[in-house]
């Protein structure tokens, strides 16, 4: 064995160029393949790092009047739960909170916005994992004023304190409060800052259920996590908090009717997201190994058929049939492991940029970074692939008969009819997987390309935008909050290069909305399961110029819509739509029940505003003046809007400055302008396809490099054939057509049977992935031209040679 690893060693020394061809088309196929099963590993098949992972479950409810089926729960049903269930413990609320960060004199931290998790007592020990310094909460400190502690994770640590093992048990200010610092969790602890949100906190702090959150069981803004009980199964769970939901429609029928609760296993919620997308991409780097191989297979067909005559005089020397064949699988297996180490080596670098794209998208558990399971995983394609690509070329020369061998001599030899029909079986595979990449990315390119011209029903140009959030102590009530958000409105619009200042309780294309039901005047109110859902925004009269959205009729709110004045309201297009005939809204009055139950009147109609994904339906929209709305909401959560005339972030340095002079313990929240939200908005679907097409690009590549190897080596082997039809008076071009229609006919076959596979691929693409069109004619006539030029380009070259050789020239050297 060592011998033959010598042997082969030498015989790609002598031969570079080949060995570098073989080398890196495996590399780039079994890097592609690394690289994306390190995403599927850390997604889909690694567990999460917690203690018994796969017995950590997520609680929902559904209800009407959401626009999915998981909602979250309310405080009154999660502590029914947690004293009924007998299936689950260590039950924990898990919810968002929004601090700002006073400045620290001592570390010389500036003022900033921090994202937090409110977590009940026992949510660091649902998931077995303790502080790396200092403990966890107690119960005692998860009860209602009492709850002013908090456990920082290890970024904020090290970006705030420095890593300073002092900084636990040293307090700090939040929302202008105090909070002793108990503990810091570990680098690894990862957990979602809620099950709506793939960020990791900055820091946790007890739930603390308020008297008022315990009496409304109408309020739904809790996430709940648990973990199965000892001896109980996830379907015995699940069975008991449906029945447990039953029990609580019948006591409660007004707020939980037609309520159910469900578990879902943690892992599978936070994977969802990116599943089939993960899959598709897998599915597209087997493809294109498949591809790589098949193509490192032609060329050792071609290279055996050039090693007759060496393996003539071995087999005359004696070697016999498994002999050779054992050289030869090593010469295939030290080729694939060299491809391997090159694709394991592309995979640090491709796992990088490819973990960036799907951390817009996905909770990632786990570092994404090439392991030893990625390592044994490019070991067995190596394997594979070795064994794939080097088999079949090693058994036809072992098995070759020694008399037909030196009855021509090497120099004559001939790949013979098995030869030539085993090349063209491997070719028209290739031109066939090829068709059913290009044709999924294709349908992938016009998904994403469709959603482009999608109109947002705003403007994002010269756009900034940026969140506040008010302390509930120092801001409580509305008349102070009023002060601020007027003193901050005055300032940016006093900016010499600001146009229109506008705020909002949300903003388009983060996906922070409310959502709940209307009456209309006139009409019985829809029963309570049947109530419509809509979304309805606080605005002021500045946030519709600063969007751009435009008005369609009636007028839009005025300065003069405020407390005491008649109570208004306008409507997006799809409300109209949904409620009017022929949208005729402006004069009708409606009562949102979400708002404040009065009847207002509709003074205007403005076009529809896509909130969410652009390629979603718009909904129906209510937008109600914020300064009718002050005793009811005290602008503790405000969203600005800052039309300019220059670059967006160039203001953000200048409205820090501005809010700094008003309340220097705050900070802006959430700076990014439009663009950068529609393009996150975006970046799932772009990141798919770009990675989609880079493997289609690839393989159609790796086609044309095949079909100008296996034309060229054709035609060499031919040469005599060609040059004696030449020297009978066969002219250049007689010569180039035949060769490119012995090609085009391998071309026709792969094309037919990859064409009906890629329409296949198109339709289940399709099912998997959202906003992605089945393939149609168009997009498959597209990819067989493509193809079609792909493979003329690379036959022509070897053809033109072919038929420019002069005749006398082969037959002298025959």
């Amino acid at each position: 064995m060592l011998a033959d690893v010598r042997f082969a060693l030498r015989l790609f020394a002598r031969n570079p160029l080949f060995t570098a061809a073989v080398v890196l088309v495996l590399g780039l196929g079994i890097g592609a393949s690394t690289t994306v099963f390190s995403l599927v590993d850390a997604y889909l098949l690694k567990p999460l790092p917690f203690r018994e992972p796969d017995r950590i479950v997520s609680l929902w409810s559904t209800r009407t009047l959401e626009f999915d089926d998981r909602s979250a729960m309310s405080v009154p049903d999660i502590v029914d739960l947690s004293e009924q269930s007998q299936s689950l413990s260590h039950l924990t609320a898990l919810g968002f909170a929004n601090f700002n960060l006073a400045a620290d004199a001592r570390t010389g931290g500036a003022p900033e916005s921090v994202e937090a998790s409110r977590v009940g007592a026992s949510f660091f020990s649902l998931f077995g994992v303790e502080p790396a310094l200092g403990r966890a909460f107690t119960p005692d400190e998860d009860k209602e004023g009492r709850g002013q502690v908090a456990v920082l994770s290890d970024a904020l640590w090290r970006r705030r304190f420095g890593a300073d093992p002092g900084a636990v048990g040293r307090t700090v200010t939040l929302d202008g409060k105090p909070y002793q610092v108990v503990g810091v969790m570990p680098p690894a602890f990862r957990v979602p800052v809620t099950l709506w949100t793939p960020r990791s906190p900055d820091l946790w702090v007890p739930a603390a259920f308020s008297s008022e959150a315990l009496a409304h069981r109408d309020r739904h803004s809790w996430n709940v996590l648990g973990r199965l009980a000892p001896g109980a199964s996830f379907e015995a769970a699940d069975a008991e908090v449906r029945g447990i939901a039953k029990r609580l429609e019948q006591a409660y029928p007004a707020s939980n009717a037609k309520k159910a609760f469900y578990l879902v296993r943690l892992q599978d919620h936070l994977v969802g997201p990116v599943r089939a997308s993960l899959t598709t991409l897998f599915v597209a780097t087997l493809l294109l190994l498949v591809i790589a191989s098949a193509n490192v297979a032609l060329l050792l067909l071609a290279r055996a058929t050039a090693r007759e005559g060496e393996v003539s005089v071995r087999a005359a020397l004696g070697a016999t049939g498994s002999r050779l064949l054992r050289q030869l699988l090593v010469e295939s297996a030290l080729l694939a492991l060299f491809g391997g180490a090159v694709g394991f080596a592309l995979s640090f670098a491709g796992t990088s940029l490819v973990a960036a794209g799907f951390r817009t998208a996905a909770y990632a558990s786990h570092a994404l970074l090439p392991d030893l399971r990625v390592l044994a995983f490019a070991l067995f394609l190596s394997s594979l692939a070795g064994l794939g690509f080097g088999l079949v070329p090693a058994v036809r020369a072992s098995r070759a008969r020694l008399y037909d061998l030196l009855k021509e001599g090497a120099s004559r030899s001939t790949a013979g009819g098995k030869g030539r029909r085993l090349q063209g079986a491997l070719l028209v595979a290739e031109v066939a997987l090829s068709a059913v990449l290009l044709a999924g990315s294709a349908a992938v390119a016009r998904g994403f390309y469709t959603t482009l011209r999608v109109p947002l029903g705003f403007s994002t140009d010269s756009t900034l935008s940026f969140a506040l959030h008010l302390p509930s102590g120092r801001y409580a009530e509305a008349g102070a909050a009023r002060r601020l958000h007027e003193g901050l409105n005055e300032r940016l619009r006093a900016l010499p290069s600001v146009k229109t200042v506008g705020m909002a309780s949300s903003l388009p294309l983060t996906g922070d909305y409310s959502v709940g039901g209307v009456e209309v005047e006139g009409r019985p109110p829809s029963p309570k399961d049947d109530e419509p859902t809509i979304q309805y925004q606080l605005v002021d009269p500045g946030y519709f110029g600063a969007l751009g959205i435009t008005l369609r009729r009636g007028r839009l709110l005025a300065e003069a819509d405020r407390e005491g004045s008649a109570p208004v309201m306008l409507v997006s297009e799809a409300f109209a739509r949904a409620h009017f005939a022929n949208g005729d809204a402006v004069g009708k009055r409606v009562r949102p029940t979400m708002v404040d139950k009065q009847w207002r009147e509709i003074v205007g109609v403005v076009g529809d505003v896509r909130d969410s994904a652009l390629e979603a339906t718009p909904k129906s929209i209510i937008y109600v003046p914020y300064a009718q709305m002050l005793e009811r909401d005290p602008f503790a959560h405000v969203s600005y809007v800052v039309r300019t005339g220059a670059e967006p972030h160039a203001i953000a340095n200048a409205a820090r400055d501005a809010l700094r002079q008003l309340d220097a313990e705050l900070a802006l929240v959430d700076v990014k302008s439009f663009d950068e939200r529609a393009s996150e908005s975006l970046a799932d679907r772009r990141f798919t396809l770009v990675l989609v097409a880079a493997f289609a690009l690839s393989a159609l590549l790796l086609t044309a490099l095949g079909l100008f190897g296996l034309v060229s080596y054709q035609t060499r082997r031919r040469s005599r054939e060609l040059a004696i039809r030449m020297a009978l008076g066969a002219a250049a071009n007689d010569v180039q057509r035949l060769v490119v229609r012995d090609t085009s006919r391998l071309l026709l076959a792969g094309l037919a049977l990859g064409l009906p596979a890629a329409f296949l691929a198109g339709r289940l693409l399709a099912s998997k992935l959202e906003g992605v069109p089945a393939a149609d004619p168009l997009s498959l006539i597209a990819t067989a031209l493509l193809l079609g030029l792909v493979a003329l380009a690379a036959v022509l070259a070897p053809a033109r040679r072919a038929a420019r050789t002069p005749p006398a020239l082969v037959l002298r050297d025959e």
